[in-house]
């Protein structure tokens, strides 16, 4: 994971508010947050799964512990909250709400990088992580859900 994939999750988020698809923009939204989330925690060496799991951690470890404004914790519930509604629910997602959603996923995104550069001397490390760490990381969660 990576606040560069998190980047383009939001601008895939913004092409389909573009064209109207409003319910796949709150759902990228919420993946460019996940994404952010994640490479918080990788940062701290922390790996959880599933979504309420990172999001439980990232409350913890990035917001009380890591001294992340506590608004960003609020904000990951809640996209978690609009985007099971995006993909789910009949009813679909409003322009407005969709809009604040991306909006929202940017100023997280945002906050957790500039979190992770105050934090770490050597920010690229841990913003692009390599192809090693990746296949690690995914090894390392399937093992914990074995």
């Amino acid at each position: 994971m990576s606040i560069e994939r998190a980047r383009s999750d939001l601008a895939a988020a913004r092409l389909l508010f573009g064209a109207g698809f409003f319910d796949r923009a709150v759902s990228g939204a919420y993946y460019a947050t996940f994404r952010a989330a994640t490479t918080a925690l990788l940062a701290l060496d922390e790996r959880r799964k599933p979504h309420h799991g990172l999001i439980a951690a990232f409350g913890q470890k990035v917001v009380l512990e890591g001294g992340l404004d506590p608004s960003h914790g609020r904000a990951i519930n809640i996209l978690l909250e609009l985007r099971t509604t995006a993909d789910y629910a009949e009813d679909e997602a409003s322009r407005e709400i969709a809009e604040r959603a991306m909006n929202d996923a940017e100023q997280f995104r945002d906050a957790v990088e500039s979190w992770l550069r105050e934090r770490h001397p050597e920010p690229r490390a841990i913003l692009r992580l390599d192809t090693a760490e990746k296949a690690r990381y995914r090894w390392q969660s399937q093992a914990q859900t074995a």
